[in-house]
């Protein structure tokens, strides 16, 4: 019999999704900024990211890290940008072509009131070589806990993916350790403001 999901460890993430929130939130707008410049200028030099054609981001919201130069950066470059797009009901995410400039701020909200790029054309994972991964809270071990819906998760590891999955995060989201259960994925890489695990990534 498969042993059903673990009480203790859906409260020990709810738990610790709250304090990293408040922490977070906690952040002033210019700490935000300046963590966010930070964590892609590391991003940039990471051989994966570098030699990446076709990246995926995602369209930050509330006080995700922000990814908009390193989307400005690959598009300006001649690279793809490709964003998560989201099936409720399945559960399932797939990437989309970013169509045009990034500019998220003229963007209409989609589900969650994230800015949703208009672009539709579907990308296969297949050909994405680098994913940008955000999160709620990250370990050591580059295990993550994302917002309990498990989207990454599934993509990251139902998908045939091969890209590089690199998590960014504020040294405020590291913690000692993230509470995992089975189907939880760890990353490659993840890359704070102040240090990049694992540390010869940098």
């Amino acid at each position: 019999m498969t042993p059903g999901p673990d009480p203790s460890a859906k409260e020990a993430k709810a738990s610790m999704r709250r304090a990293v929130d408040a922490r977070l939130r906690a952040m002033s707008p210019a700490a935000r900024s300046t963590g966010s410049v930070a964590i892609a200028g590391k991003v940039r030099k990471l051989d994966p990211f570098r030699h990446a054609r076709t990246v995926m981001l995602y369209t930050p919201f509330g006080v995700e890290v922000d990814v908009g130069p390193l989307a400005v950066g690959v598009l300006g470059a001649g690279g793809r940008v490709c964003l998560p797009a989201f099936d409720v009901p399945t559960g399932r995410m797939w990437a989309v072509r970013l169509e045009g400039d990034w500019t998220p701020e003229q963007w209409p909200r989609g589900r969650f009131g994230v800015p949703t790029s208009p672009g539709a054309e579907r990308v296969e994972p297949a050909s994405i070589d680098a994913v940008i991964v955000p999160g709620v809270a990250f370990d050591a071990a580059r295990n993550r806990l994302g917002r309990g819906m498990g989207f990454y998760d599934r993509f990251l590891r139902d998908t045939g993916l091969e890209a590089v999955s690199i998590g960014v995060a504020f040294e405020e989201q590291m913690v000692e350790r993230v509470p995992c259960e089975a189907g939880d994925v760890a990353l490659h890489m993840v890359i704070t403001n102040e240090r990049c695990i694992p540390s010869a990534s940098c």
